[in-house]
């Protein structure tokens, strides 16, 4: 005997349950394995009417494997679930051996008993019963003829995705004829078109900065849509339809480029007003940045760009006395403090929109207006602008750095602290001419438009 009578009863008794397992494992595969094919098939025959020219092949495949590796899944488990336990496996093993259930007392002695005598002698006995026993032998994994419904349901499976192609007919609704334009409106259309893609464009300023992305993508969309044939009524539609959106797309750009230099133009407005109650208060310094000064508070971008410039140039060269690099430290930092000011009562305002327009998002919400794909992005939409400081803080931070650079008497970072501020100003007065662009854009693409309509 190999081993004490105790550890050869578990381990025999284990190699049961191991091979009751697999038995169970098989059988419940050979379910799932044919259930799967036939979800597949239905599958198969109902995608064409459910997706039509939207079906994909990568479709099939997510549908099997997801199909098949949920019945694996499942098989596995009803066959743990319907695992016998010992005391049934010790059952088995005593009736196909004809142990005359030596095994099933053994495995149920007490420990009390089972270090008695009478235990120790039913121990040793069964021991040497089951020791070379080939538990195999008496429980083998069969078949049975449930298998043959794996190989014909995974054949029947092939030949319908092999062979299955309906052909469905389009529905009466969709169907349309081919009316052709008359030639004397596609002529005219065309050369519309035409006139709008060869429209002259204003050359830009040296130096002058871009459109922004956005805009620029939506005028390529726009010219593309319009390069696209629009001969029958129903092309012709299809553009109208596309040029609808784009148009919406770029007013709303703009508009949104209009409500920021509009903004800027009011805070200007109010930086004036500032000013001018200091130089009442007496407290207003006249220095080297005087005109710049006074550029900004009017507004005049152009005319601010070029007096920052040229301070910037001044302070780079050496052509200020100390007197003058004094009042220029009082004039940065007096202008600094203001833009500030304006830009944290602009934020706060800011604020308090965006927080009446997420307690109005809630409640579309909430009464089923406004789904939660929706409602995330508007939110992630106010916490983008959140982040974005005003444009009067931007400039209000350059001016700091240039002051705080005089302070420690460096001129070269004074002076790159006002050139930023002066490029900064030119996006701004460069954002003023691409609003007048996109409103000609505008309106000329709402001519384009009307005439289609007409047509």
């Amino acid at each position: 005997m190999t081993g004490s009578p105790v550890l050869v009863l578990e381990r025999q008794v284990n190699r049961v349950r191991h091979r009751l397992f697999l038995q169970l494992l098989l059988n419940r595969l050979i379910i799932a394995v044919t259930v799967a094919c036939v979800l597949m098939a239905i599958w198969v025959l109902i995608r064409p009417y459910a997706l039509g020219d939207r079906a994909r092949p990568w479709m099939d495949w997510a549908a099997g494997c997801g199909v098949f590796g949920l019945a694996i899944i499942a098989a596995i488990w009803l066959a743990n679930r319907s695992l016998p336990d010992k005391v049934s496996a010790a059952l088995s093993l005593d009736e196909r051996f004809q142990l005359r259930e030596r095994v099933t007392t053994s495995l149920m002695l007490s420990p009390a008993e089972a270090y008695s005598s009478a235990g120790q002698a039913l121990l040793a006995d069964v021991g040497e019963k089951i020791d070379g026993l080939q538990v195999g032998s008496r429980f083998p994994i069969r078949l049975g003829w449930k298998s043959v419904l794996v190989p014909a349901s995974v054949l029947g499976l092939a030949i319908l995705m092999i062979y299955y192609d309906p052909v469905i007919p389009a529905a009466r609704g969709n169907t349309e004829q081919v009316t052709q334009l008359p030639p004397e409106i596609v002529k005219e259309l065309e050369q519309k078109k035409q006139e709008f893609l060869n429209r002259p464009k204003t050359p830009p300023k040296p130096d002058a900065k871009p459109k922004s992305e956005d805009i620029q993508r939506i005028e390529a969309q726009i010219e593309e849509i319009l390069k696209r044939p629009g001969n029958t009524e129903k092309e012709l539609r299809d553009r109208l339809s596309e040029l609808s959106e784009a148009e919406q797309a770029l007013r709303k750009k703009t508009d949104e480029e209009v409500a920021k230099a509009q903004n800027f133009q009011d805070q200007m407005k109010q930086l004036d007003q500032l000013q001018k109650k200091r130089k009442d208060e007496g407290k207003n310094q006249d220095g080297p940045a005087k005109e710049a000064k006074d550029a900004l508070a009017q507004g005049d971008t152009e005319k601010a760009k070029e007096e920052f410039d040229r301070l910037q140039k001044k302070v780079k060269s050496g052509d200020l006395t100390e007197k003058d690099k004094e009042q220029l430290k009082q004039e940065l930092k007096d202008l600094k403090n203001d833009l500030e000011r304006l830009a944290k009562e602009k934020e706060k305002e800011e604020e308090e929109k965006r927080q009446e327009r997420e307690q109005k998002l809630r409640e579309q919400m909430q009464e089923g207006k406004l789904d939660k794909e929706e409602f995330d992005k508007e939110m992630k939409k106010m916490d983008d602008e959140r982040k974005q400081k005003q444009e009067t803080q931007q400039l209000a931070d350059k001016l700091e750095r240039a002051q705080q650079a005089l302070d420690k008497d460096d001129t070269d970072g004074a002076a790159s602290a006002l050139k930023d501020a002066a490029e900064q100003l030119e996006q701004a007065q460069q954002r003023e001419q691409n609003i007048d662009d996109q409103e000609n854009e505008l309106q000329r693409l709402s001519d384009i438009r009307d005439a289609m309509g007409r047509a």
